[in-house]
């Protein structure tokens, strides 16, 4: 095995296990949509209970991520059928390896071009990255769309003294590609800006890739058109409420600078190394500088932004970097001095990049990420060990890690708890036997006794934010006594239906310890 090779393999090794253990030992939910449009429909194929969001009530969302995690579920439930911990872990093992790809895509451009120090210095860049091992293991699309786009340039383009990609690799490049539309169509103007960059404009290559291409895309239009009754409904009638109905910007509207003033705040410490070993590595691999590129600003057009909407955009900036970490290195080596080996400029990158990640990974602006409800995931770990719970209340049960997270079997129910009067409460209560709210909440029941309470979404100053309890009470469940979770209608459908604006005092009077 040649030392390239062995570095690239060690440091894989090292990506998995960083993001398996942070996955397992720093829980916590980036944003809602990582349950309930994923695992929650994948427990209901598999166990029949999760939350129902108005999604997939109009059908705008593609059941391929959640068929594929409702597969991962049922090996789970063979590990251990009642326990959530056993039912998540192939699913967290899955994000952990897609969460590899840009890692060995960054090590392998770094060898081709800088040999083994390359390969070194470029692979700890993306295997150590704060940004890419905290969204690692959140289970939305547009992680598993950044997990495989590097993969989908990598094999499109020239490789080892510039040799042209092989008819296969062609083909995988635009099958890749094509996957990456599917599991985030909003990449769009990217993908197609980066087939166009790695075909250069050869007859045969484009058909290779656009063969590639169209076996994940056509697939998601029978997919869609068996389940939810029209080819592409999840993308044609997504982009109708969102963009033309205005339905996304509900949730806010930011200016076209926000997203990149987001990535400065968050790497404002190193952000002048990051832009200048970003330059480098660009103008070494333009198509991926190029594809980065315009991710962020069709983004920036877009009203309703989020952090997670450019992410896809990260690995391949770091992996650019990383690479033009390792150029760098190399020019210090054959001009600034004589004494700076290649193994010691290696060690002297990789170390560069652990301490700027860390740095960024243990600043203040990072408490809020690495905590969000953690403790709400800590309050459903304590239930699932009591044997008895066979129903769990909250306040708004789209606040919460919903169905995943419990017990198989556990319904889930959604009460006002601040407002609710103390006769209704305790008719109610009689569906479930478990409730976990914030501890603000005044306990109006007598049956239920407090037990754990649990702490989550720290702010800068490390002061909690939501503390979560837990309470009890002994006896059954009556599946009627309480109405099953209503699912949250945005403004626009509830004009329609005249029902009254979605009122969020519920959940958001419970904020603070």
């Amino acid at each position: 095995m040649t030392p390239g090779r062995l570095i690239i393999l060690v440091t894989l090794g090292f990506a998995f296990v960083l993001r398996l253990a942070i996955s397992i030992s720093i829980p916590n939910v980036h944003w809602p949509d990582e349950i309930l449009q994923v695992t929650e429909p994948a427990h209901r194929i598999v166990f029949g209970t999760g939350i129902v969001t108005w999604e997939w009530l109009v059908g705008i969302r593609s059941w391929l991520l959640p068929g594929i995690f409702a597969g991962l579920m049922g090996i789970g439930r063979a590990l251990g059928e009642s326990d959530p911990v056993f039912i998540n872990l192939p699913g967290e093992l899955m994000m952990a390896t897609l969460g590899c790809l840009p890692v060995l895509c960054a090590a392998c451009w770094g060898r081709n071009l800088y040999g083994s120090a390359g390969a070194l210095v470029a692979g700890i860049a993306t295997a150590c990255w704060t940004d890419l091992l905290y969204m690692s293991p959140h289970t939305l699309g547009e992680v598993v769309a950044a997990d495989l786009l590097p993969l989908a340039l990598y094999l499109g383009q020239p490789y080892r003294n510039q040799q042209q990609p092989t008819e296969t690799r062609r083909f995988g490049s635009g099958f890749l590609l094509g996957l990456t539309f599917v599991v985030r169509f909003h990449l769009a103007p990217a993908l197609l800006l980066a087939a166009i960059g790695l075909c250069g404009g050869k007859t045969r290559a484009s058909w290779l890739t656009g063969a590639g291409a169209a076996i994940p895309i056509l697939t998601l239009g029978l997919l869609d058109w068996a389940t939810l009754g029209s080819p592409f409904q999840s993308i044609w009638l997504n982009i109708w409420y969102n963009v033309f109905q205005g339905v996304s910007q509900e949730y806010g509207t930011e200016p076209w600078w926000a997203l990149a003033a987001t990535i400065a705040v968050i790497w404002w410490p190193v952000l002048p190394i990051l832009l200048v070993t970003g330059y480098c590595g660009a103008r070494r691999m333009p198509v991926v500088g190029l594809v980065a590129l315009a991710i962020l600003v069709t983004h920036a057009a877009i009203p309703h932004k989020e952090y997670r909407f450019i992410y896809p955009a990260i690995p391949l900036f770091i992996a650019m970097a990383g690479v033009g970490t390792a150029a760098i290195m190399q020019h210090c080596r054959e001009y600034l001095t004589a004494h700076l080996t290649v193994p010691w400029s290696a060690a002297i990158g990789s170390a560069l990049w652990l301490v700027m990640s860390l740095d960024v990974s243990t600043r203040p602006f990072m408490n809020p990420a690495w905590t969000r409800d953690a403790g709400f995931l800590a309050a459903y770990a304590e239930i699932n060990r009591l044997p008895q719970i066979c129903a769990v209340a909250t306040n708004h049960s789209v606040a919460s890690p919903g169905n995943t997270w419990l017990r198989p079997g556990v319904r889930l129910y959604q009460i006002n708890l601040v407002d609710i009067a103390a006769p209704r409460l305790v008719h109610a209560a009689d569906s479930f036997n478990a409730i976990a709210a914030s501890s603000k909440v005044h306990m109006t029941d007598p049956r239920f006794h407090r037990m754990g309470c649990h702490d989550g979404n720290l702010d800068e100053a490390g002061a909690v934010h939501l503390r979560i309890c837990v309470w009890v009470r002994p006896g059954g469940c009556d599946p009627h006594a309480a109405p099953p979770p209503e699912p949250y209608w945005p403004d626009y459908f509830r004009r329609r239906m005249g029902l009254p604006r979605f009122d969020w005092g519920p959940t958001l009077s419970e904020a603070g310890p």
